[in-house]
Formats: structure tokens, sequence, C-alpha cells
């Protein structure tokens, strides 16, 4: 396996924080946005979005989910399963972290650093108005539309 080199070694935290943003302003312009009409459709997609950027990078959650149930008793299913990916992340040099409660709000998702960079993105489920376009009704409960925004190829 190659080695990865971390480039921001000597680095400040401040020099690492302008990279940061300046990678994450590049996966913004890469990112696509997805719709749906009900939040249940939203979560799903976000949860499929999590497993296609973990397979990227060889690591496939429900392949080893499987594996973990066939060998191991359904108590200790979690524990195992959560030791044996984190096992894998930590081989592929792979860190995925939810960052929730930040200051700008629409950052909020999930980050996948690989050797110290944002390699990919995946936004918390946002909810917008929809446009009344004046010749058809809208009910309420479909008046919200929920998206989610990534640069994971989905």
């Amino acid at each position: 396996m190659a080695e990865i080199i971390d480039i921001t070694r000597d680095m400040t935290l401040g020099e690492i924080q302008e990279r940061h943003l300046d990678n994450f302003n590049l996966i913004l312009q890469v990112c696509k946005k997805y719709y749906f009409n009900h939040e249940k459709k939203a979560f799903a997609f976000q949860g499929q979005c999590v497993n296609a950027g973990m397979k990227k990078f060889g690591i496939d959650q429900l392949e080893m989910a499987a594996n973990v149930r066939m060998k191991n008793p359904k108590s200790e299913f979690d524990t195992v399963l959560e030791r044996d990916i984190n096992e894998k992340m930590l081989e592929k040099g792979l860190q995925v972290q939810r960052l929730e409660n930040i200051a700008e709000v629409w950052k909020a998702g999930f980050y996948f650093f690989h050797g110290n960079e944002i390699a990919y993105w995946i936004s918390e489920i946002n909810a917008e108005q929809r446009k009344h376009s004046g010749k058809k009704l809208i009910l309420p409960r479909l008046r919200l539309r929920f998206f989610i925004r990534t640069n994971v190829p989905m």
C-alpha cells in the first residue's frame, strides 16, 4: 500500500484551517443536490451516500455486516462490526466525522478525511419551501421538499 504523506504536519492550525476551507469550497463546486418529497427518503439516501463513500475506499459496510452476523452471536454484533469497520478505516487512512453543531449550519454533515484532506462531504438533511406556481394546489404536507448535497459519486 502506498504511504500517505501528511503535508499538513509542519503547518500551523490556522494554515490547516485555511487549507480545509479552500478544499471545502472546491468540493462545493462539484456537489450535486438531491431532492426528496419525504424526509424518510432523504434519510435513507444519506445512508446510501455514506455507504457509497466508504466503498470508494474499499470498505463495504454491508458485506462486513453480513460476515459479522454469520460469525458472531447477535449480542456481539454491534461491537464487533464497529471494531472491524474502525480497523479497516485505520488501515485505509480514512476518518469519517459527523459535524452537527457548527456555526454555519448548512456545512453540517458527514466529512470523509483521507490523508488529512476532505475527500467527501454529505450534508445533513435540509428542507426548503416549494415554490407555488399558482396553477396547482400544493397540499400542506408537500409544501416542504428535502435535499442533500454531496460530492460522493452516486
